[in-house]
């Protein structure tokens, strides 16, 4: 049976979001007879991957990566019509901006959000604790003790936490991977982070755009020298409609007027 090599090369991190699109031109060169479009074979090949890592198990495909000091391989095992397919990808180190706007920005809200859901849990509980409190104090007993609990503390509760949980978390590993939970709200910053760029770019431009009009509506006023340009100008081309200004003749000199007497 016949086997077909796909090898592309990824110079982005390996998440998918960051992914560029395969050459055409390197896959027709190592597979002669492949006539496909670039979207149908990253259509393919999330199709493959979702379900391997979702933690779902498939007996027709499999993957391995294999970290170097250059950059990172992943290695893909597959079937396409009854044949086998392998994908080989060789991904470059990212640059640090790209590792900022996709994974350490994220991280840092996904944190500051779940610090202040931990923090609305909390005075949920000491809501609820004043409320059951009540209840006691006006009689109220419960049917069954099993269900009865202590007055939430919260400084008690941090200390066993940072005791007990925090080491079996630290203790899985590298390979634990994001819940659906996580995924959602690693979505939902992401999201959001995009909308609040839109809106500032889309504010930066009607910044521009006012200030543009205004600078057009209320030009600066001319300087002196460009007043009397303008004046002189003004003087040259004076419409014909106009009525037209007779030259001034220089003044004559006036002659004597002889004096005339009562009788002359």
């Amino acid at each position: 049976m016949r086997e077909q090599t796909l090898r592309s090369w990824d110079k982005g991190p390996s998440s998918p979001q960051c992914c560029c699109t395969p050459n055409p031109a390197f896959l027709q060169e190592l597979n002669k007879r492949l006539t496909v479009h670039a979207s149908s074979l990253l259509h393919h090949l999330s199709s493959l991957m979702s379900p391997l890592l979702a933690g779902e198990p498939d007996t027709t495909t499999s993957f391995s990566c294999h970290h170097a000091a250059g950059g990172l391989s992943l290695h893909v095992k597959s079937e396409l019509s009854g044949l086998p397919f392998y994908w080989d990808f060789h991904c470059c180190p990212a640059p640090p901006e790209m590792v900022s706007r996709h994974l350490l920005r994220p991280l840092i809200q996904m944190s500051l959000a779940l610090q202040y859901q931990v923090q609305e849990l909390t005075s949920l509980l000491l809501q609820k604790d004043a409320e059951i409190e009540d209840y006691r104090e006006s009689g109220a007993t419960l049917s069954r003790d099993r269900l009865r609990t202590e007055p939430f503390q919260e400084d008690t509760f941090q200390q066993n936490f940072l005791a007990e949980s925090l080491p079996q978390i630290c203790g899985a590993g590298e390979g634990q991977a994001f819940t659906s939970a996580l995924q959602q709200l690693y979505v939902a910053v992401t999201q959001q982070e995009a909308k609040q760029n839109q809106k500032r770019r889309r504010s930066e431009d009607a910044e521009g755009l006012a200030s543009a009009a205004e600078t057009t509506g209320h030009p600066h006023p001319p300087s002196p020298s460009q007043e009397n340009e303008t004046a002189f100008s003004s003087e040259q081309t004076m419409p014909t409609s106009s009525p037209a200004r007779k030259p001034q003749l220089p003044a004559a000199k006036a002659k004597p007027k002889k004096a005339k007497g009562l009788f002359s």
